[in-house]
């Protein structure tokens, strides 16, 4: 019995550990603490500190209409989106067109004459919104000078859009673009969620990945800079005209494409492999600690290193520490 009593004290000591760590998770995020309260439309979250006009529903609403949202002005130099845990979905239409089925959770407001919509983020409870969804529709002519999308845990959706800047923020939830023109920087960030990118054009293009997954298809840039903590990094297609730099830490990265510029790329300890069509010509200087670095047909395990003297103007800085970096030349 004592020996049960010992296992039965210590889940539930674990459970108590678990539910501090979600609460501070929760603080930290944003959150704040509330109450549930029964109404006739079923039972509600109310935050702390909110009157009773700002109900949280919390009830099963898949099929909740849609409503239209009145914007301050009748258009917008940019757009900047925080979608919380919704679905969200930014896309070209005839004219700028703000709908949700739950306008309670969002604050419309301009800025810098930017439209701007802000999750209200009633606490880590309260966000528990079953089926919420926006949808921003911007006119298919429009440029916009910046464009910034972040989701929290949710799902956030851009489709056939032109931007100056576009500023892509995955956080711990899913991000999806499709057919994204960007005339300057674009920088896409993927903390532990999912970022797919599907026929993005753009001047200079960073990315970041940490613990989540990130997908590159059909990308064209004039360069290209890429990093890789402990998650997986892929590019498939890509198109570079100028520079590409890969950092690959402890994850996995594999880039595929015509890399026309000069190449650097640090791996630490995880697997990163490159294939591009070989230059004409090319200097490579190559160095190898406890890993395994191959380009082409010269490789070297363990400390060593790779090197090609050359006047070239595309030029190969490759390092390894304990990780296996890899460039093949496709034909």
């Amino acid at each position: 019995m004592r020996g049960l009593t010992r296992v039965l004290l210590g889940l539930g000591l674990g459970c108590l550990i678990l539910a501090l760590l979600v609460g501070i998770i929760g603080l930290c995020l944003g959150g704040r603490f509330g109450s549930f309260q029964p109404t006739p439309g079923g039972m509600r979250y109310l935050p702390e500190a909110q009157d009773a006009s700002f109900w949280v529903w919390l009830d099963d609403e898949e099929s909740r209409d849609m409503q239209t949202v009145a914007l301050p002005a009748d258009s917008f130099a940019g757009v900047t989106v925080d979608g919380g845990l919704a679905a969200v979905t930014v896309r070209a239409g005839e004219r700028w067109k703000l709908t949700t089925t739950h306008p309670e959770l969002y604050e419309v407001s301009q800025k810098d004459g930017r439209l701007v919509i802000d999750s209200r983020e009633p606490g880590i409870t309260g966000q528990t919104v079953q089926h919420a969804r926006l949808i921003l529709e911007v006119p298919e002519d429009a440029v916009l000078d910046r464009l910034e999308l972040d989701t929290g845990l949710g799902s956030l959706t851009g489709e056939n859009l032109t931007a100056e800047t576009l500023v892509v923020d995955a956080g711990m939830g899913s991000v999806t673009l499709t057919g994204i023109t960007v005339q300057g920087d674009a920088q896409l960030d993927c903390g532990m969620g999912t970022l797919t990118v599907d026929g993005l054009t753009a001047g200079t293009v960073s990315g970041e990945c940490g613990m989540g997954s990130v997908e590159l298809t059909d990308l064209t840039a004039d360069s290209l800079e890429l990093s890789c903590d402990m998650g997986t990094l892929t590019g498939t297609g890509l198109t570079v005209r100028g520079d590409t730099a890969l950092d690959c830490g402890g994850g996995t990265m594999d880039v595929t494409g015509d890399l026309a510029g000069s190449l650097t790329a640090d791996c630490g300890m995880g697997i990163l492999t490159v294939t591009t069509p070989e230059p004409e010509s090319y200097s490579l200087d190559g160095s190898c600690g406890l890993g395994a670095l191959t380009v082409g047909d010269r490789s070297v395990s363990g400390a060593g290193s790779l090197s090609i003297d050359s006047n070239a103007t595309v030029r190969y800085r490759l390092t390894v520490d304990m990780g296996t970096l890899t460039v093949r030349f496709a034909e």
